[in-house]
């Protein structure tokens, strides 16, 4: 995912089909190891490994999530992760153009921030 007209990426996700892993920590982790693919745990983990040393959020996922997290709703857990790195781009871009005397104003700005999303 990148910024709109810009290219800078905000973050890498990987669809694990085939191995239905998913990352944690920077680790990659899955329950088997698919048969066509013995080397898959070690391309992931290496995919996972640049884009942290590229300072580019990088999460592996599979089907859970991407199913939705009750009946009524449309909401995935994909869609919480995505929610979660377009925040802390919006945040981090905003703490670099702004100066606080004390961190209450920036936890302000993060309350202030988590309002608009609500409204």
């Amino acid at each position: 995912m990148c910024r709109k007209n810009r290219g800078i990426p905000i973050l890498v996700t990987e669809f694990d089909g085939i191995g239905g892993g998913f990352s944690r920590h920077l680790q990659y982790v899955s329950r088997i190891v698919p048969v066509r693919d013995r080397n898959r745990s070690r391309k992931l983990q290496a995919k996972l490994a640049i884009c942290a040393h590229a300072g580019i959020p990088a999460v592996v996922v599979s089907m859970p999530e991407q199913e939705r997290i009750d009946e009524d709703g449309h909401l995935t857990l994909l869609d919480g992760i995505i929610g979660e790195a377009l925040a802390s781009h919006i945040f981090d871009g905003i703490l670099k153009t702004r100066t606080f005397r004390c961190i209450d104003e920036v936890e302000d700005l993060e309350i202030e921030l988590s309002l608009r999303k609500i409204l």
